[in-house]
């Protein structure tokens, strides 16, 4: 690796470790994909493998490059009653998820994530939509099963979308959904999308998807930190036409952008990020306390997936009190700061209120930066 020679030992060392135990669990977890593929199939269900499963396998050079959190799918809504079926069969439990029904895709756009048993935790989340119901996406789910391809990952003989649903679905679940939380991770997807797929990317086919998804500004905003942050192939006219503005305000969409890649916050939950529906209007309160709940008491299984370097099992109950003062640490004490007029923190409002601005200017192909600047 260039450059390698130049970083310190022990942090070399540091990094190669995680690598090697990252590539070591991934296996794990492509191995638990490959029975879940194996399982649906035998049912006669497709199954599309969604974000980190499909980059790791099919997109990154190798399966240590890229973290998995879990493992997600797609699947059509009328399959989802057979799915659960394999799942448990395979020796899954199915988390609870108060307020939030499996029944009620109004409310949610994924069932309630299964867990493997211990000692080497793996969630599962069986999604029938790519995005939670509410937000200003129209999405033709019968087009992208159409589009979606045969890929084979780590011997699962499944399917991905196609190269041109790849990118949007990753711009829209990192730059909007999550609100760039992530940092640069979504970014990194997004550069290896377009660097595998170079050859037979159709950006007039991603421009218009983009715009029938009503997502051409976030998919652009995407390409366009790829670009300047990563160094991305994106051409500049596709970011362009994606934008649909002057080049000064696209500048000062990255900038703002910028700022929220490299700034450790937690997504923003508003309203401003819905789009009243029929039927789901009370969805935020619902998902807000199941969220809340989940955060504050998740079930051990999950727990354990997340502290998988645990000597022993039965210290899990050590994790809780640390999930508490990072919910602490991450939610409550910058807002105690800021209340009592700490500077930096009130910096850190100033970010949020900014990209509130950003998901507005985002929503849009009007208004510039400067107009919802104004509003917000």
């Amino acid at each position: 690796m260039p450059g390698a020679s130049q970083v310190p030992g022990a942090i070399r060392r540091q990094v190669e470790d995680a690598f090697h135990r990252n590539g070591i669990r991934n296996l794990a977890m492509l191995a638990h994909l490959r029975a879940v593929a194996d399982a649906a199939s035998s049912r006669g269900c497709r199954l599309l493998v969604l974000k980190g499963a499909h980059l790791a396998g099919a997109v990154y050079q190798s399966i240590a490059h890229r973290v998995l959190a879990d493992i997600d799918i797609l699947v059509p809504d009328s399959d989802t009653g057979r799915v659960r079926e394999a799942l448990l069969e395979l020796g899954m439990s199915q988390e609870a998820r108060p307020g939030l029904p499996d029944d009620r895709p109004d409310l949610h756009h994924h069932l309630a994530p299964f867990v493997t048993s211990s000692p080497f935790p793996i969630a599962v989340e069986v999604h029938r939509a790519l995005v939670r119901p509410g937000l200003p996406f129209t999405i033709d789910m019968e087009q992208l099963w159409s589009r979606a391809r045969p890929t084979e990952i780590h011997g699962a003989e499944v399917l991905g979308l196609s190269p041109e649903d790849l990118l949007l679905h990753l711009s829209v679940h990192s730059t909007y959904c999550h609100q760039l939380a992530h940092g640069l991770r979504g970014l990194c997807d997004i550069h290896q999308v377009v660097t595998r797929y170079a050859a037979e990317l159709d950006w007039d086919q991603l421009v218009q998807r983009a715009l029938e998804w009503r997502a051409a500004r976030c998919t652009g905003l995407s390409l366009d930190l790829a670009r300047h942050l990563l160094g991305t192939s994106a051409p500049e006219d596709v970011i362009r036409r994606l934008a649909g503005c002057s080049a000064s305000e696209l500048q000062r969409a990255r900038d703002m952008a910028i700022t929220a890649v490299l700034t450790e916050r937690a997504p923003l939950r508003s309203r401003r990020l819905r789009e009243p529906t029929a039927g789901s209007r009370i969805a935020p309160l619902l998902e807000r306390a199941a969220e809340l709940l989940q955060a504050l008491v998740p079930p051990p299984k999950r727990l354990r997936a997340a502290y998988p370097d645990l000597p022993r099992p039965w210290l899990i109950g050590l994790c809780y009190p640390h999930q508490w003062l990072t919910l602490l640490r991450r939610h409550v004490v910058p807002r105690l700061r800021a209340a009592l007029g700490n500077a930096r923190l009130r910096s850190s409002a100033q970010a949020e209120g900014s990209f509130q601005t950003l998901l507005a200017w985002m929503r849009s192909g009007k208004p510039s930066i400067d107009k919802f600047r104004e509003i917000i």
